[in-house]
């Protein structure tokens, strides 16, 4: 723990305590949850190369959002990886997961390749290459691969599904087939657990989609949640489809010329089409941003076809790659807290805004209580 081990023993000392005897901590502890890991993070040469700057990272200057680990990189990538590279972006990582975070338009095939320039606290270089970023997504069409966020298929042989979901989401996911729920995972506290999509594909399974860094914590949350006789199978996905978020007001006009049928969506609904030559893809009315758009999650094998013809199409709406940055700064113009920003175990829904997202007239979810009486008696 580089030091953190001496420095905070008392608190270290309370929170193992506090996990020992009620099983969770009641201050928020995110940055030493062992489940914030993978079983790829315990491969040794994976390790090796990793440690090499984990402690110099410790004493260094934090600047926001900019500093991203040098070793042992390019292990988790989306299909759309080496091609995303060639057209100037500059890959951040999460989970072991290489995310765009923004595209350096000025960049050419055969310039040198384009590198996070050093860290600030004032106007960092890469400002206006967000900015036309930002543009594309309200102007026309903005391209963001997503792919890193957790997925789980969660399916059950009967409806029991639906009562074990209901009881651990605040807000109502007993929907109809495909709609949408936006739904938070509480503690008994009332504090987040996970901030998620749940799609519902059929009577009796859902699609759930999660922050990238969930993906180990939430996975097994839900497990140590499951009834002791149940018929419930939770699947990780999160490789199998790649997402890719097509926003804007444009966004529509180009996808309708891609896809066979009618794409007019509801708000939060989905449904399966497809796109180009690639069948059975995920149609999503939501973009993660609050603007208009669609998110589609796509089988891995077919994502680099879907991009192409996208882009190639996408020449006469003004379609540009966009990074996770811009997409971060469009969620935060709208007031859309995020996982580990704004949600922890110990922020509730009406601390950050979500309350419109729970639903107390439910019979019964974990947290209910609190919730119930933090609206009652104000926060």
């Amino acid at each position: 723990m580089n030091g953190n081990s001496l420095q905070g023993a008392g608190g270290i000392g309370r929170a193992v305590a506090e996990w020992m005897t009620h099983g969770e901590a009641t201050q928020e502890l995110l940055s030493f949850d062992v489940q914030r890991f993978l079983d790829l993070h315990n491969n040794r040469q994976y390790l090796q190369q990793r440690i090499r700057e984990v402690v110099g990272r410790h004493y260094a200057i934090q600047y926001p959002h900019q500093c991203e680990f040098k070793y042992a990189r390019n292990l988790r990538c989306s299909p759309l990886y080496s091609v995303l590279e060639t057209r100037g972006a500059v890959f951040g990582v999460r989970m072991g997961y290489e995310r765009p975070l923004y595209f350096d338009s000025t960049y050419r095939v055969g310039d040198p390749r384009p590198e996070m320039p050093p860290g600030t606290f004032f106007k960092p270089k890469f400002f206006d290459f967000m900015e036309e970023e930002y543009r594309a997504c309200f102007e026309g069409v903005g391209i963001i691969d997503m792919s890193s966020f957790s997925k789980i298929k969660i399916t059950c042989s009967d409806e029991s599904l639906v009562d074990w979901l209901q009881q651990l989401c605040s807000n109502d996911v007993n929907i109809p087939v495909g709609g949408i729920s936006h739904t938070g995972m509480q503690n008994e506290r009332g504090g987040y657990e996970n901030d998620c999509i749940l799609v519902r594909e059929t009577e009796t399974s859902y699609f759930m989609v999660s922050p990238t860094s969930q993906q180990t914590r939430v996975f097994e949350w839900m497990k140590n949640h499951l009834p002791t006789k149940h018929y419930i199978t939770l699947s990780d996905v999160t490789s199998k489809y790649t997402v890719i978020n097509v926003v804007g007001p444009k966004a529509k006009q180009l996808l309708s010329e891609l896809c066979d049928e009618d794409i007019n969506l509801h708000p939060f609904s989905y449904k399966r089409t497809d796109i180009g030559y690639a069948s059975d893809v995920k149609l999503m009315g939501f973009t993660h941003t609050g603007e208009p758009g669609y998110c589609l999650y796509i089988p891995s094998e077919y994502a680099l076809h879907v991009y192409q013809k996208i882009m190639t199409l996408g020449k006469d709406y003004n379609a540009r790659d966009v990074g996770m940055f811009t997409q971060r700064y469009m969620r935060i113009e709208k007031f859309i807290p995020f996982w580990a920003e704004d949600l922890n175990s110990v922020t509730t829904p009406f601390e950050s805004g979500s309350a419109y997202r729970v639903k107390l007239d439910k019979d019964y979810f974990i947290g209910k209580a609190a919730l119930q009486r933090q609206k009652d008696q104000g926060v």
